[in-house]
């Protein structure tokens, strides 16, 4: 994609973001034993942000609505969507990005599906990108759009200057707190995480709420498999492969409390 590279060195981003103006607009997702589930779950809220935008009648929801893939090597967001064979900007074309990045002509190079705007990784070998190109279009993207939402890689923890909240999908299992617990573990103390546990009982629920010391926003299941709808579901807010709609409530639940909380922050 190396034709849109020169068009995406512009004016510097707005330094006023995110949480600096009483608002939570940065949703990053992870789940640091299934990059599967956190490609999903981003989906899903993406697709709920983007449906329900306006309705609130903020100027926050005026925008558009972006999908960032933040986990290299995994298959790509665009995959995911099936939006692989679309044109369009990916990762690659920002290599060698600087800090200042037109959000304006990156945003309108970017893929579309169902009103959410996708910047992924592709289909060939992933480019590692350095923080500060990861910074800089998180950073610039947040100054325009009306909401990012955010995969991120388990292994590299999210900076405060990057999200405004993470979602941490774990399920029940020794495996997954463990890997939870590890990337608690890395995070910088200004960011940390909210909760949503998948295939927990009421008592597992509890002990991960307590062992990893964060509030436990909701709560669910996640059996999905493979199939050639996927894409559709995950939009509708199902799980690839299932017929009802469990995931639907699970993104609802975080996106008022995303919601809720930036109002509080900005009466504080």
């Amino acid at each position: 994609m190396d034709e849109f590279d020169a068009d995406f060195f512009g004016p510097s981003a707005p330094d006023e973001v995110g949480s600096e103006r009483g608002e939570l607009r940065r949703i990053g997702v992870v789940c640091p034993d299934s990059a599967a589930d956190a490609a999903y779950f981003a989906c899903a809220v993406a697709r709920h942000l983007a449906r329900s935008r306006g309705t609130d009648r903020t100027e926050q929801d005026h925008g558009p609505v972006v999908l960032v893939d933040g986990q290299p090597g995994t298959g790509g967001l665009d995959v995911v969507l099936d939006l692989d064979r679309e044109a369009g900007a990916r990762w690659d074309a920002l290599r060698g990005a600087g800090p200042d990045i037109d959000a304006q002509k990156l945003l309108a190079a970017l893929p579309e599906r169902d009103g959410v705007r996708v910047l992924s990784h592709g289909r060939g070998a992933p480019r590692l990108h350095d923080r500060l190109v990861r910074s800089a279009v998180l950073g610039a993207l947040a100054g325009e759009a009306a909401w990012s939402v955010v995969t991120l890689a388990p292994h590299e923890p999210a900076e405060p200057t990057e999200c405004d909240v993470i979602v941490l999908l774990v399920r029940g299992t020794v495996c997954s707190m463990a890997a939870a617990q590890q990337y608690v573990d890395k995070l910088d103390g200004e960011l940390m995480p909210v909760l949503v546990t998948l295939e927990a009982d009421a008592r597992a629920r509890v002990a991960l709420g307590e062992s990893l010391d964060l509030e436990v926003v909701t709560s669910g299941p996640t059996r999905w498999r493979l199939g050639h709808r996927a894409a559709d579901d995950v939009l509708a807010g199902r799980w690839p492969g299932e017929d009802e709609r469990t995931m639907t409530r699970l993104v609802q639940d975080v996106v008022i409390y995303v919601r809720s909380r930036g109002r509080s922050m900005a009466w504080a």
